[in-house]
């Protein structure tokens, strides 16, 4: 399935909405837009069951560093570049929303760099425990 299947799924998935942000979506029919909106709660127990273990996700908060505007602003009319980059910034956040879990980000550049965040996250419910782990992790940062 497409990427675009880790997010917060609605009863039904917008096939719009769908096509802008999975390509390889376009062609799905419709009964395979209604699988996959019937298919996200299961999926979201499987990655909670199998997760459930650890006591956080670790990940950078955003892969790739922000594009500049310009050129996304200059694409508007087709919302390619927009899609693009909005598709790979978000990428890392959508799993944890996914699975309604919760989420803190530590600043984690050096001065001057680009700004860069380690995101601590966790299942839904696991809100003290990330947080915990946080304020840990942010007392130890050497910056």
């Amino acid at each position: 399935m497409c990427a675009v299947t880790v997010v917060k799924c609605p009863r039904r998935l917008d096939r719009t909405w769908l096509a802008t942000r999975c390509p390889r979506c376009r062609s799905w029919t419709t009964s395979v837009v209604m699988r996959a909106s019937s298919d996200c709660p299961i999926s979201a127990v499987r990655s909670e069951q199998r997760l459930a273990g650890f006591d956080a996700i670790i990940a950078p908060t955003v892969p790739v560093i922000a594009p500049p505007i310009k050129p996304i602003m200059d694409d508007i009319a087709t919302l390619g570049e927009y899609f693009k980059a909005n598709t790979a910034v978000l990428r890392n956040c959508q799993f944890i929303n996914f699975l309604d879990g919760c989420a803190a980000t530590l600043p984690v550049n050096q001065t001057g760099q680009a700004p860069a965040g380690l995101m601590i996250s966790g299942i839904a419910m696991t809100d003290a425990r990330v947080l915990a782990i946080s304020l840990a992790l942010e007392a130890n940062l050497v910056r």
